[in-house]
């Protein structure tokens, strides 16, 4: 894994804490993926295997599990 990721991900740990998940989900709805606030999502393969995901997409409610394969 490169240095950047590496970087990136560890403030993208602190962020999977549900209190403050809910206000980064604010800040990127309708923000290109390029932008630098969207970077700061944690990526899917930083929750723990078989963690339940929730989102939204253009209005359509979503939850996924997370698997590793």
């Amino acid at each position: 894994m490169k240095l950047k990721t590496r970087f990136l991900n560890s403030f993208r740990g602190i962020l999977k804490v549900p209190f403050l998940e809910r206000p980064l989900r604010t800040l990127t709805t309708g923000k290109a993926a390029t932008s630098v606030v969207a970077r700061m999502v944690p990526n899917n393969y930083q929750y723990p295997a078989g963690s339940i995901r929730e989102f939204d997409y253009h209005g359509v409610k979503l939850s996924s599990i997370y698997t590793i394969t």
